[in-house]
């Protein structure tokens, strides 16, 4: 990987300062809804594996010790991870106990660290891709509560994770080889289906008629974004980050 300073971090570090001293207060109370697979699945977010160790700061400060500004940034990533695992504790709190307890698996435990830091952030962009659009109907459908909720918080956040994600593994992922490309695009696609049918089949109450064509449109921007089929298109992608550096939206590929 490349210990060069990536153009955007220091954008990313300054975001997440921002988000970290402007938190809104939260009401948890509007929340409730009391159904077992939502419990599973905010347990299941609070179970993901990546942000619950030091292994990403420590492969950040391997790889990109060049690079000051991104690693405060992860390290800010994973701090705001820990507020949105206290977020949905609030929720849970409010849930009735389920009658089916959850389960943890332990497949993908220590899978990350098998491999590189990009490819364990491309795991969890998938993750967090599939979150955002639970969140988003759950945010929805609580629109009309007095202060935010838990959900829109979780959405907000996790939006800009993923785009944070995107433009990182735009820089990271960068090669004019298009069979290397077309490869981790393939890749990216069959992960990316696994855990959407994975989450259809487990989740499917709180599931939305139109999650799946939500999902895969927010996934399709990322992939197209990241690895897109053209040279001159990925070229143009890694142009606005350099011509930009401190922009708060890229455009987006076509």
């Amino acid at each position: 990987m490349n210990t060069n300073s990536w153009c955007r971090s220091k954008y990313w570090l300054c975001h997440f300062l921002n988000t970290r001293h402007l938190r809104p207060k939260i009401d948890a109370t509007h929340a409730a809804t009391n159904n077992t697979p939502l419990h599973h699945f905010l347990e299941k977010q609070n179970a993901l594996p990546l942000f619950h160790s030091q292994w990403p700061i420590n492969q950040t400060i391997q790889h990109h010790n060049q690079d000051p500004a991104f690693i405060q940034a992860i390290r800010l990533l994973a701090k705001e991870k820990q507020y949105h695992q206290s977020l949905r504790n609030n929720i849970l709190t409010t849930l009735s106990t389920p009658s089916t307890p959850y389960t943890p698996t332990n497949i993908r435990s220590n899978i990350h660290k098998r491999f590189s830091l990009k490819f364990a952030l491309s795991i969890d962009l998938i993750d967090q891709i599939i979150a955002l659009t639970i969140y988003q109907s759950m945010a929805y459908a609580r629109t009309q509560t007095p202060s935010p909720t838990p959900y829109q918080q979780l959405a907000k956040d996790t939006n800009n994770h993923i785009t944070f994600y995107t433009e990182y593994l735009t820089y990271a992922y960068a090669n004019f080889n298009f069979a290397r490309r077309n490869l981790r695009r393939l890749r990216l696609r069959a992960m990316f289906i696994t855990a959407l049918h994975q989450t259809q089949k487990t989740y499917t109450p709180i599931l939305t008629p139109n999650f799946k064509a939500s999902a895969w449109q927010t996934f399709e921007i990322a992939i197209h974004t990241m690895l897109p089929y053209r040279r001159t298109t990925l070229s143009q992608n890694l142009l606005r980050q350099e011509q930009a550096p401190y922009a708060s939206h890229l455009p987006l590929s076509k």
